[in-house]
């Protein structure tokens, strides 16, 4: 069960029930963590799943109306937003969030194309839920925000097309859509992940249309031979040039996890002092879909430091500034620094694990040494940062 903690100050904001459909974009692998499930049913912060930061996000800004466009290695994922039942900050039970999957039967596809097609693909589902705007959103990406302060920008800008966006550094352009504004925060220029970019504002891939007006586009962009049937590069740079596309500005923490590297820097963000340690904010964060009842267990001679060690686990070794799931064993003489250990997973006596990220029910022989600058290489890894395998 997950339920809203939201505090009362929060809730005297706004009470208005917003007429919108949130679509969750929640397909997407991430090499070589998604060999199982989809990138946002992946662990995260220890205890939660990548896509219940989106879930927060949404339940606490009294969103009710909810699909998941659902694809790769989904069924975990499925499951998930099947059997938890959800509370908005008024403690009143939202309806079960819809997962919405490509079929032949249905569209005669077995997959959706991208982006823009996901969303066509659904476009009867969309009618039939009566909104008047449509909030589309990732399931892989970590942040907080109140999506109630944007859908009121959006109406209040009488725009066609808002996106939220954020800074991002110079090197970091080439992976977004990058956004030039007017004072007023219109959109003058939209260009996805171009090679250089004047512009430190980034799409956050988070877009709200007007339904009816996003229908049309759909359909438009269905019947264009041309097109690779995604917003960034078919359906966003047409409307700039209306007038009517404007810029949301988000200025607090956001992570995208595209790269095995960026799940996980987000994961080690939330153990400093800077925005990411406001993510689990009890006033904001829903209560863990693991249900776990077995506090941790710090045995004599266990040492953790500047750590998120989550229900379940059983510490005797040394842990420091990493993040573990439920269930992780680090026994007697192992240390475990700078890492994202997942479920159940076992450290063995003696044995040290440095950068690295370990999979669920993965064990480390005693007294072996795995990660950057331990002398021994793994199954997998990035620059700086190793995988270990089940």
């Amino acid at each position: 069960m997950l339920r809203s903690k939201h505090n009362s100050e929060e809730l005297n904001k706004t009470d208005e029930r917003i007429h919108t459909l949130a679509l969750i974009l929640a397909g997407g692998a991430l090499a070589p963590l998604t060999s199982r499930v989809a990138k946002p049913a992946l662990p995260f912060a220890g205890k939660y799943r990548v896509i219940d930061f989106t879930l927060c996000n949404l339940v606490n800004s009294n969103l009710d109306h909810i699909a998941a466009l659902v694809q790769f290695n989904a069924q975990s994922l499925i499951e998930h937003l099947k059997d938890d039942i959800f509370y908005g900050p008024d403690q009143r039970q939202i309806p079960q969030i819809q997962t919405w999957q490509a079929s032949v039967a249905r569209t005669g596809q077995e997959s959706y194309l991208a982006t823009a097609d996901a969303v066509y693909q659904n476009r009867d589902f969309i009618a039939k839920e009566n909104c008047d705007t449509v909030l589309i959103v990732s399931g892989d990406h970590i942040y907080r925000q109140d999506y109630r302060d944007l859908l009121r920008f959006h109406q209040q800008k009488a725009a066609d097309l808002t996106i939220a966006v954020t800074s991002v550094s110079a090197e970091d352009s080439q992976r977004f859509g990058m956004v030039e504004i007017d004072p007023d925060q219109k959109i003058t220029r939209f260009v996805e992940r171009p090679q250089t970019s004047d512009s430190k504002l980034a799409s956050m891939g988070i877009y709200v249309f007007n339904t009816a007006f996003l229908l049309r586009c759909l359909e438009k962009d269905a019947r264009d031979a041309t097109s690779r049937h995604d917003f960034g590069l078919d359906i966003i740079p047409p409307l700039v040039k209306t007038g009517k596309a404007f810029a949301y500005r988000h200025n607090d923490y956001w992570a995208d996890l595209s790269t095995f590297e960026a799940y996980w820097k987000a994961n080690l963000d939330l153990l400093g002092d800077g925005q990411a340690s406001n993510l689990l904010d009890s006033a904001w964060m829903l209560q863990d879909s693991w249900n776990s009842t077995v506090p941790a267990n710090i045995r004599p001679g266990g040492v953790v430091k500047n750590s998120l060690v989550s229900e379940g686990c059983v510490i005797a070794g040394e842990v420091e500034h990493s993040v573990l799931s439920p269930g992780v064993r680090v026994e007697k003489g192992a240390i475990v620094r700078d890492s994202v250990i997942l479920h159940d997973a076992v450290v063995h006596s003696g044995a040290i694990v440095n950068r690295c990220v370990v999979d669920t029910l993965a064990e480390i022989v005693a007294n072996t040494r795995v990660g950057a600058n331990v002398g021994q290489t793994a199954s997998h890894s990035q620059p700086g940062i190793t995988f270990i395998k089940k």
